[in-house]
């Protein structure tokens, strides 16, 4: 059985744009509070890329 945002991509790809523009928010938020080699902001920056790398496969399926 196929996961429901299949069947909606257009729901999906809202969902995850919401996503990638928190986590830009809580990357700017955590670059201007801490060091810039944080940890945690290389997680959000990869997660971050990952959601744009799958919204770039939503519109192009």
């Amino acid at each position: 059985m196929q996961p429901s945002h299949s069947r909606c991509p257009d729901a999906r790809i809202e969902t995850l744009r919401q996503r990638h523009v928190a986590l830009d928010h809580a990357i700017a938020a955590r670059e201007a509070a801490t060091r810039t080699d944080d940890p945690a902001v290389k997680r959000l920056k990869a997660e971050k890329l990952a959601l744009k790398d799958e919204i770039d496969r939503l519109n192009r399926d």
